[in-house]
């Protein structure tokens, strides 16, 4: 009768034990969650600050952003998005903001760079050259390089300028085995 007892007494205590644990587990994953929702708030928020404002709106609404290195669903990071929409007047801020995923690749593994020179956007390009670190070897799905890109746009001024900063990628082939 007593070791009934006593495992009876376990077994409420484990299911206490597992209770409290639960609870525990809850309010983090719940705080997480929270975690996540804000951070794709602020995405959301950074994102039409990009698209819609005017600098210093953007400027204003970026002070209260926390978490900029939110990847949206796409893969893409405010960096992307900032490419994207041709906010040359953003761009500095958002890579002082985002050095960490400065090379970081969308859902097609294409970077911010690749965006900019498929925009033709010759200051943008300047500036992410200009910014230490930025890789210029990344490959896309279709393996193609910015080299292959700013050969496939026709952008004489491009592809001398990556060439002179990266020369290996001459020799760089895409999925087709074609090299720039």
């Amino acid at each position: 009768l007593r070791e009934t007892q006593y495992e009876l007494y376990f077994k409420e205590k484990s299911i206490h034990a597992l209770k409290v644990y639960l609870s525990v587990f809850r309010k983090i994953y719940a705080a997480k969650t929270m975690k996540a929702v804000l951070a794709r708030f602020d995405f959301d928020v950074a994102c039409a600050a990009i698209e819609y404002s005017n600098i210093q709106d953007a400027l204003s609404l970026f002070k209260d952003i926390k978490e900029w290195h939110y990847i949206s669903d796409s893969q893409q990071s405010l960096l992307h998005v900032c490419v994207q929409h041709e906010r040359v007047d953003l761009l500095p801020f958002i890579l002082d903001k985002t050095t960490e995923i400065m090379n970081g690749l969308d859902h097609n593994k294409r970077t911010a760079l690749h965006y900019a020179v498929d925009k033709n956007a010759e200051a943008m390009v300047g500036i992410l050259l200009g910014k230490p670190g930025i890789e210029l070897r990344h490959h896309d799905i279709s393996l193609q390089t910015v080299l292959h890109s700013a050969v496939r746009c026709g952008l004489e001024i491009l592809v001398y300028r990556v060439l002179s900063e990266c020369p290996q990628l001459f020799f760089a082939k895409d999925a087709s085995g074609h090299t720039p």
